[in-house]
């Protein structure tokens, strides 16, 4: 069990067997954060800090990936465009004056560049969305899809490849190959694109994904996507990737996984990339690297 429970917690009602398919991505984007939310009722802080008391002297990175988004939900005309930085303006998020000015400029074309590559790829007129009700005894994945390129499922961010975004194109795709075997899903991201193929068996790639839910429901489940990713992706020393990972580097102003509030909460006291880790990673991630085409941009 996690290092501040002497036992697993008994199973969840039978009700917490549907699950949505938004609901299954939040839990494996961080287990540690659904286990302490949703069977303790903790509310762990969040990782970001709120909103600085001064003004700020240039665009942090998680202030540049928001509006970032922001101008690619409003890709479109000039207005759309100054109604976005009078918005972060006000919210204290652009810094005044010229390097504001800068900042933004440079963030608007890296916004522009991902929107267009994203009507690339994106259907015009997309079909309904595909509603999912997945009978997969004893669970039930309910959710929808609702963007799709012309092969299969769209999900895309304006930020880097991520694993928990990843885990979430995943998701989508032996969900929606339930439904529809066959199709191909895409994740764009600002650094490349990510294409998963048709998999044999979608139903039961996903029945282990649920496994590995209801486990941990009962105690924190040892997945760490950043670590487990550098785990998979780590050539000849996967434990070493994994590590830096999870320690961060205070150096170059990394923070590590393990600093994650309810990651610390519930690990504080032990090392939990173990054996249960590395099995626990690669059932996860093994699978979707396998299926995984990528294109760098």
């Amino acid at each position: 069990p996690g290092g501040f429970l002497r036992q697993p917690l008994a199973e969840p009602d039978a009700a917490a067997r549907t699950v949505d398919l938004a609901q299954l991505a939040r839990f494996f984007a961080n287990p540690a954060r659904a286990f302490l939310t949703q069977r303790l009722q903790l509310a762990p802080p969040d990782t970001v800090e709120g909103l600085p008391e001064r003004e700020p002297f240039a665009l942090d990175g998680l202030g540049r990936y928001r509006l970032r988004e922001e101008l690619v939900a409003h890709a479109g005309t000039a207005e759309d465009r100054a109604l976005v930085r009078a918005s972060a303006q006000s919210a204290g998020e652009l810094p005044p004056g010229t390097i504001g000015e800068v900042d933004f400029a440079a963030t608007g074309a890296a916004a522009t560049a991902f929107a267009a590559r994203l009507a690339r790829v994106r259907l015009a007129e997309p079909p309904p969305a595909l509603e999912l009700d997945l009978d997969l005894a004893p669970f039930r994945v309910t959710g929808r899809v609702a963007e799709f390129t012309a092969e299969g499922p769209l999900l895309f961010r304006c930020g880097k490849r991520r694993a928990r975004d990843l885990v979430e194109a995943w998701l989508h795709h032996v969900a929606a190959g339930c439904v529809r075997p066959g199709l191909v899903t895409t994740l764009l991201t600002q650094d490349g694109t990510s294409r998963f193929g048709p998999v044999p068996d979608p139903a039961g790639i996903l029945r282990g994904l649920l496994n590995l839910y209801w486990a941990g429901l009962c105690q924190p489940l040892r997945f760490f996507p950043a670590s487990a990713l550098a785990l998979v992706e780590g050539g000849k020393q996967p434990m070493e990737s994994a590590l830096k990972k999870w320690e961060g580097d205070e150096y170059r102003g990394l923070a590590g996984e393990k600093e994650d509030p309810a990651i610390d909460c519930c690990f504080r006291h032990e090392l939990p990339l173990n054996d249960d880790f590395e099995q626990i990673a690669q059932t996860v991630l093994g699978p979707l690297l396998e299926h995984e085409t990528r294109t760098e941009t």
